[in-house]
């Protein structure tokens, strides 16, 4: 059998090591169901449906509502009104509802080389590419740092990138709108500069360089191969003794 494509979510584990790109797993939290429903809300996608308030979502009535709704994303009735806030928070801002105009979780297959790749794109407008993200804070400064953090700044690109070699436009501009997940739900819509383009273009091609030469030796190492000397920073630091986090 051939490989799986390669798709972004795992794509960026390999920036932690090989050995978390080979043992990949996704945990759902309530976080990721949150952001699942407000993409489905916004984007279109799976029924989101609520269950009773302070009924645990097990037992035979559970199973049943979840048979007679298959396909369904079955939220508690509070994080079912957090997710419609959160959409109907996005449906107001003009800038928004701009650049989430155009084909939505637009499922994409291309290659880089002969590897074969694929992603599902949250929007893909005339000339632009735009994810939608669910973040603890939307000021533009925090963005830049999450954006860093989850390799934001690479996915973008990705996207691009895999639109042109698919053959499905040329994409220009890539946008994140960002939309915090509590009262008052603002809203920031963000452009990547060329810079940050350039940038997590080059990103996204080591990472998968480096996943190429893994999958050709069949080897994937963790962070270290060897024993790692265990210093302090060059500059002057007060060595905390806490128990904050257990040996």
């Amino acid at each position: 059998m051939g490989l799986d494509p390669v798709r972004f979510s795992r794509l960026k584990l390999i920036a932690r090591s090989p050995a978390h790109y080979a043992s990949a797993t996704v945990e759902e939290t309530t976080a990721m169901e949150r952001g699942s429903a407000v993409h489905s809300l916004l984007l279109g996608g799976s029924p989101v449906l609520a269950w009773e308030e302070g009924r645990p979502r097990r037992g035979k009535d559970y199973d049943a509502f979840v048979a007679d709704n298959p396909g369904a994303l079955i939220l508690t009735a509070t994080e079912f009104g957090k997710a419609h806030a959160i959409a109907e928070s996005v449906k107001r801002n003009p800038l928004a509802c701009k650049v989430l105009d155009g084909a939505r979780e637009y499922e994409a297959s291309w290659k880089f080389g002969t590897r074969a790749c694929a992603g599902r794109i949250d929007v893909l407008g005339a000339s632009w590419v735009t994810e939608l993200k669910i973040t603890a804070s939307s000021d533009p400064f925090k963005v830049m740092y999450q954006a860093l953090r989850m390799g934001w700044f690479a996915q973008l690109p990705w996207y691009m990138d895999g639109v042109m070699a698919a053959g499905l436009g040329t994409p220009d501009s890539a946008y994140i709108v960002a939309v915090e997940p509590a009262a008052p739900f603002a809203v920031t819509v963000l452009r990547l500069t060329d810079r940050a383009l350039d940038q997590g273009r080059r990103t996204y091609r080591g990472w998968l360089e480096r996943l190429l030469v893994c999958e050709q030796s069949n080897e994937w190492p963790p962070y270290a191969q060897s024993v790692v000397e265990l210093d302090v920073p060059d500059n002057d630091v007060s060595l905390d003794f806490g128990d904050a986090e257990a040996a």
